[in-house]
Formats: structure tokens, C-alpha cells, sequence
């Protein structure tokens, strides 16, 4: 009786399938007899391909069978083929069999044995969400035999569909033609009658295996090298001197001439534009672009986030923390983030001499002389002969007086008698003489060139100092409470550039100071700190896990071993316009700016000496002035 059961179960199974069966299935011919041995020719030159072209690329090997409209003698070949391959395998390299479990994932090298494009979609693909951008390789062994290349050809798409919803070009579908002549093919994105990705797929037969040989020695097909003139949706986050762009941002026609961009980036990305042969659709991020963790990502990372861009390029760097969430080509250029100072607080030649007597000095020296000045009448009105003689000198010609005024250019013309008067005077006389050498020293050195307070060479140098940072955002390497936030970049630059008392400090990348400084060659005074805060990989950005970026990273990488990206980075970045003021070609000769102090200070004497001499003009022709400047000199009787 259970035989008749399990009799009966195994018809109703048999009916089953083939009433599912659809009509376009019943042209096709599978390898249903169970005595065969045409696995051999599919297990060897599989085990071929593997041992020379895989091997030697990697460790680990996973192996994904599915049999989708299998009859018992299509599932026992495959079963077959499966052993065949394990039995003669390659003991050093691992491997693993695929069993669709949802934690089981892709590894860089995959095979997989399918009889249809169902059996291919049936499969548990799992992608990895890891910050490691892996290169995946699927080497599809289908076992499908049909006499209708349309049909083998609408399997084949259906199954490149589905290695692009993966994101996947490196495919290769390994196909019987005849008897023991197979086909391997890929496929490719953009031809010249498409661009439009996903809709239409070019597949493309590349290689063949016959008679023992293969056509071309290679598994996986290279690299799409052409792009037949499709345009690329590329977002702009413009910043000098990596990326500029001189067109209309407005204009569409102008957003679609790759001539505008500038810069060391707008130089690659025409390179790029020639070697693989593909037109451009810009869009310019308005805001700086920020990677959102939680699909709030801003600038041209939202527009990679929404699909409205292919790629984002611009300053953009790899080694930010949130880069797991999109994909980015290898680095192609590189700059240290620094922070930017003004070098040195400025003070020029009068600053300098003026510098030693601050206001509150000015303040106290003139409080002093009038004081004396009232002292001297005083003694001078209320005391005796004798001890006006002693304190002040005589009464007629006071010598306190006369030392006052000898400060200002006049002669002693009566020496004092006593002896506490001369000393006095003779004091007076040394100090006047040291100060006036030693101002004459500090006017000569301040009018040579001007001088600056020394800088910070390290971060915690402008944190003892207290500057101010100027950012766009709060930073984890400097305090919050010395932090003033600044969006935009320029005015960060003005403002510190226009802080000639005040101390504050921005940051930028290195590279964008040298090519301020030299576009601001006479007028910028500014510097970086020695100490840089971390280096900063330029790379160009890529929706998670697409297919362009392999395609640009190779092609990258043969810019970067030619030495192009190297001589582009020279060409807009003289490493000389770095530190201004403190290169030799600062002061090439003797210039009018240097020797600006030195002209003030003639025009101040010469202002003085005709004062001096129009007061001797008005002194004979008005009484009372003569009567004044002879009263700074003498003093009356009593």
C-alpha cells in the first residue's frame, strides 16, 4: 500500500510540472539522460578556467547550484558536475558550497551552475554592507541547450539584469554552443544605440572554448573602455583650486560644456572625458556637500542618494568617517588639512617705536610733567632764595626747567651751581643719551622691514594663546568655547587675513592657501601651522556599489602610472605660495612699501620744522608768543 502512495505522489508531481511548464520551455532540449557523461566537458573546462584564470587571484571560492525546471536526469547531471568539480579541485584553495542561507554571502569569486534565468533569480544573493568596496566575479555556468538564440539570448539578459541590480560587471555566462564548443559571454551598459542603463543591455560574445583551446586567453572580459558618447549625471562641489567652473550655473547649455570646469579636478575629469568617450550633464551643489548617515545626506551626496546623479566630484574626500555609505574611486590627489593663520600679528615701523610707551605710559610720562612743571612755579613763587637754589637752581634761570626743554632739542645755557642740581642734570643728561641711542637703534631696525609677533607651530600652541577658530562647523580637535561658526570659506579667509590685532585662526586644505596666497600674492599675510591636523585623500564618489567606479579606477590608475595626475596637482599648485613672508622671494629689493615708516617719519619732521619756523616768523610780529616761548626758557624776578 505505501508504495502505491509514494507511486501515486511521484506522478501527481511528474503532471504537475509539466502543466507549469510555459510553452516558450518546450523547444528547449536539457540533458536529461541519467547514463550520459555530458557533464565531463562542463566540469573540466569549469575546473580549467578556475585553476588559470582564478587561483592565483584569490583564497576562497563560493559555488551556487540551482536547478529550476530540472527533470530527475537534469538534477543528477548537476549533482554530477558537482562532484566532478569537488573530486579533482584544487586542495590549496578554499571552497564553499552555497545553500541559500540568509546569512551566507558573496565572496570576490563566485560560480554558479543554473539550468535558466529562473533558477539564477531564485537564488539567495546576499551583498555585503561593509565599508570595503568588494570586486565581485561571477563566472555562470548555465547549463541551458537550445537550438533559439533568441531564447538563449533572453536568458542571458534576464540574468545580466540581475548581476546589474546587483552591481555587478564582472560577469561571464558560459554557455554550450555545439558539442564541446562553448561561448563566453558578458555584457555591457552603454553601446552606440543606447545609453539609457537598465532598460537595454549589449551582450557581447567575447571568447570561445573549442577543440581544446580558447579564442582569447582570459575568463573575465576588461574593463568598459568606451562610453559611445553617453552623457554622465556629474554633481560639482566647486572649491579652488580643485574644482571651478567659469560658465553660467543657469544656463543649461553651459552646464553641459566640459571645457568650464577648472582646476585640477575639471583637468582629470576632461581626461577622463576623452579616454572613455562620454559627455557630461553638470548640476552645482549650492550647499557644501556633508555624508548623512541616515539618508540626510546634503549637497551633491543627497543628489547620489536621491539617483540624480552617476557621480559627485569636488574636494570631496575619502577619508571621512561616514564613506561607507557610498562608494568612491581610488585617491588621485592628496593634501594636508592645516590650520591658517595670519603670520604674525602685524606692527609696522611707527607701531614699533610707539610700541614702548602704550597709552596708560603716554598717559603717566605727561601727568609727570605737568606735575613738575606746577612744582617748580610752586617752589619757585613761595620759597626762599636758598632753598629754591637747592631743589630747583636759581630763581631767574631754573635749571629743572631748562632739562625739561632739553628734551626737546634746546641747549643749557646756564649751569646749575650746586651740587645736587648737577647731578641732577648730569642724570638726566646719561639717560637722555642712552634712550636716544637706543631709539635711534630700534627706529633704524623698524625701518628696514617691518616686524611680527611670533605664531603657533602647533595646535596646542593656539590654544595657549586663545585663538579663535573660525570654522564651519564645530571640530573635535579644537574647544567649542574658542570656536566661531563661519559657512562660507572666503569670508573665513578675509576675516582672518583683516585680524591685525585680534587673534583668530581658520582651517583648509594646504593647497588651497597656496593658490590664495598666490592669487593674493601682495596683499596676503597668510601662513599655516606647522602642526597638520590630518591628510585628506581627494577621490570622486559613486553610488553604493556602482559599477562606475571600477570602470573609472582603472582608468585612474593608468592616469596615475603615466604620471598625469601628478603634473596636473603641479600645475595649479605652486608649493612655493604656501608660507607668505617667509620665503626669500618676498623681499627681492628695496621697495617704497618697505620704506613707507621711514617716509612718515620725514613728513612728521618736516611738519615740525615749519611749525618751528613759522612760530620764529610769528614771534617778531606778535609780542605775547615771543613772551611765551621766552618763559619756557627763562624765568622772571620774583
Amino acid at each position: 500500500m505505501l508504495k502505491k502512495v509514494i507511486f501515486f505522489i511521484f506522478v501527481l508531481t511528474l503532471a504537475t510540472e509539466s502543466m507549469a511548464k510555459p510553452k516558450g520551455e518546450e523547444r528547449m532540449r536539457f540533458l536529461v539522460d541519467e547514463t550520459n557523461r555530458d557533464h565531463e566537458p562542463y566540469a573540466d573546462l569549469a575546473l580549467y578556467m578556475v585553476e588559470r584564470y582564478i587561483s592565483s587571484k584569490t583564497s576562497t571560492l563560493i559555488i551556487m547550484e540551482n536547478c529550476e525546471h530540472c527533470f530527475p536526469g537534469l538534477q543528477n547531471m548537476h549533482t554530477r558536475l558537482l562532484r566532478y568539480f569537488l573530486k579533482r579541485f584544487n586542495p590549496t584553495m578554499s571552497l564553499q558550497l552555497f545553500f541559500g542561507l540568509p546569512e551566507d554571502r558573496l565572496w570576490d569569486y563566485n560560480i554558479f551552475i543554473v539550468d535558466s534565468m529562473h533558477a539564477f533569480k531564485n537564488l539567495s544573493i546576499n551583498i555585503p554592507e561593509t565599508s570595503y568596496e568588494h570586486q565581485f566575479h561571477f563566472f555562470i555556468i548555465l547549463t541551458l541547450r537550445t537550438k533559439s538564440s533568441e531564447i538563449a539570448a533572453h536568458h542571458m539578459r534576464a540574468i545580466f539584469r540581475e548581476c546589474l541590480r546587483f552591481n555587478v560587471d564582472n560577469v561571464v555566462v558560459m554557455l554550450e554552443l555545439d558539442k564541446r564548443k562553448f561561448g563566453f559571454y558578458t555584457y555591457y551598459l552603454f553601446a552606440e544605440v543606447h545609453c539609457h542603463q537598465g532598460e537595454n543591455i549589449e551582450i557581447v560574445h567575447f571568447n570561445t572554448y573549442f577543440n581544446g583551446s580558447l579564442e582569447h586567453d582570459r575568463l573575465f572580459p576588461q574593463h568598459l573602455r568606451d562610453f559611445h558618447g553617453c552623457p554622465l549625471f556629474i554633481c560639482l562641489d566647486l572649491g579652488y583650486p580643485l574644482l571651478g567652473f567659469h560658465g553660467n550655473r543657469s544656463d543649461p547649455q553651459d552646464l553641459q560644456n566640459i571645457r568650464l570646469v577648472a582646476g585640477i579636478e575639471g583637468d582629470l575629469l576632461r581626461d577622463l572625458a576623452k579616454a572613455l568617450n562620454f559627455r557630461v550633464n553638470f548640476s552645482i551643489s549650492k550647499g557644501r556637500g556633508v555624508i548623512g548617515e541616515n539618508n540626510n545626506s546634503t549637497g551633491c551626496f543627497a543628489e547620489l542618494a536621491a539617483g540624480k546623479a552617476d557621480m559627485a566630484i569636488g574636494c570631496l574626500s575619502s577619508t571621512d568617517g561616514l564613506r561607507h555609505v557610498f562608494s568612491y574611486s581610488i585617491s588621485y590627489h592628496q593634501s594636508l588639512y592645516v590650520f591658517i593663520v595670519r603670520s604674525g600679528l602685524h606692527f609696522g615701523p611707527i607701531k614699533q617705536l610707539a610700541q614702548a610707551f602704550c597709552p596708560s605710559v603716554w598717559q603717566a610720562i605727561g601727568i609727570c610733567c605737568i606735575i613738575g612743571m606746577i612744582f617748580i612755579r610752586f617752589v619757585i613763587s613761595c620759597t626762599s632764595s636758598g632753598v629754591c637754589e637747592k631743589l630747583v637752581g636759581q630763581r631767574k634761570h631754573s635749571d629743572s626747567t631748562n632739562m625739561i626743554v632739553v628734551m626737546m632739542g634746546n641747549p643749557i645755557k646756564i649751569l646749575p651751581r650746586r651740587n645736587c642740581a648737577r647731578l641732577l642734570l648730569m642724570s638726566w643728561l646719561l639717560a637722555t643719551l642712552v634712550l636716544r641711542n637706543a631709539y635711534q637703534a630700534k627706529m633704524f631696525d623698524s625701518l628696514r622691514i617691518s616686524r611680527r609677533i611670533p605664531i603657533p607651530r602647533t595646535i596646542a600652541g593656539l590654544e595657549e594663546h586663545n585663538y579663535i577658530f573660525v570654522t564651519d562647523k564645530y571640530a573635535e580637535f579644537y574647544p567649542r568655547n574658542m570656536t566661531r561658526i563661519i559657512s562660507n570659506v572666503t569670508q573665513r579667509y578675509s576675516i582672518v587675513q583683516q585680524s591685525d590685532t585680534e587673534r583668530l585662526v581658520t582651517s583648509s586644505m594646504l593647497d588651497t592657501l597656496a593658490w590664495h596666497n598666490r592669487q593674493n600674492w601682495n596683499t596676503s599675510y597668510l601662513t599655516y601651522v606647522d602642526e597638520p591636523i590630518y591628510n585628506v585623500q581627494i577621490s570622486m564618489y559613486f553610488k553604493k556599489h556602482s559599477i562606475l567606479r571600477s570602470i573609472f579606477d582603472d582608468r585612474i590608475k593608468r592616469l596615475g602610472a603615466a604620471g598625469i595626475t601628478s603634473h596636473i596637482g603641479e600645475k595649479h599648485v605652486k608649493k612655493q605660495f604656501q608660507v607668505m613672508n617667509a620665503n626669500s622671494q618676498r623681499l627681492p629689493a628695496i621697495s617704497s612699501n618697505m620704506l613707507r615708516g621711514l617716509y612718515m617719519l620725514y613728513a612728521m619732521l618736516m611738519t615740525i620744522a615749519f611749525t618751528q619756523f613759522a612760530l620764529e616768523l610769528l614771534t617778531k610780529r606778535a609780542p605775547s608768543v615771543r613772551r611765551a616761548m621766552d618763559w619756557m626758557h627763562y624765568v622772571g624776578p620774583k
